[in-house]
């Protein structure tokens, strides 16, 4: 799963391990989300949602863009 997380959390100073922790997963598991080797929870979503203050959609765009669909 392509994801925005390793950007958007290296402009807001904030490093794996702290995440991890606030996460309350390990750091190796928080690369595995970061990398897209492993899809996170949805509780876990909605939680890097909120320590890194962004929308999910930003985080985790859609595969699919619909707006190309509706023409």
């Amino acid at each position: 799963m392509q994801n925005s997380l390793k950007e958007v959390r290296m402009t807001k100073g904030i490093t794996q391990v702290a995440m991890a922790r606030k996460l309350n997963i390990t750091s190796r598991m928080y690369q595995y989300l970061e990398s897209g080797h492993c899809e996170p929870r949805i509780s876990q979503v909605y939680k890097m949602s909120q320590i890194l203050d962004t929308p999910v959609e930003i985080l985790f765009p859609p595969l699919i863009d619909y707006s190309k669909e509706a023409r």
